[in-house]
């Protein structure tokens, strides 16, 4: 069983400071790389998706961020906000074009993974991703139907 990881506030890494510094000072490029280490290949969106909120998210969207970059691992920022319960930056990014179906390498859709990490899983991230999802993209709600009768199927 994966065990829960309530992650009380991200502390950027050594590798990761020149990004945050670029982003704090307003950095001018949308795309520039946050980071290559583990084979990774994120942008500052993906980043900001994940940590940033929405304010941030307009801000690179308007110098031009690519909404639907994918990572090396095939994850858009859709998907970062989706794993980390952003509630802020899921309605900012599905507002803003944001494909709610793309799938990562793995088959996975930004619902598919809210809340889960590497290694482990977050109920409340996932409870709350789950919800902005819906509301902000209607044509993920399924319509379950029923007659009385299917009870007595077995």
């Amino acid at each position: 069983m994966s065990k829960v990881i309530v992650p009380r506030r991200w502390e950027p890494r050594d590798y990761q400071k020149p990004l945050v510094k670029y982003l704090e000072d307003g950095g001018k490029r949308a795309d520039v790389a946050a980071h290559r280490r583990w084979g990774k290949d994120d942008v500052a969106l993906h980043w900001a998706a994940a940590c940033g909120g929405a304010p941030r998210l307009r801000d690179l969207l308007a110098k031009g961020a690519e909404i639907n970059r994918t990572s090396i691992s095939g994850d858009t920022p859709l998907h970062r906000a989706c794993r980390f319960g952003r509630v802020d930056a899921i309605k900012e990014l599905v507002a803003r074009g944001g494909d709610v179906h793309l799938q990562n390498k793995e088959f996975l859709a930004p619902l598919d993974v809210a809340g889960f990490f590497e290694d482990g899983f977050n109920p409340e991230y996932r409870e709350a991703a789950a919800k902005a999802l819906m509301e902000a993209a209607p044509s993920l709600q399924t319509l379950i139907l029923h007659h009385p009768d299917c009870l007595r199927h077995q």
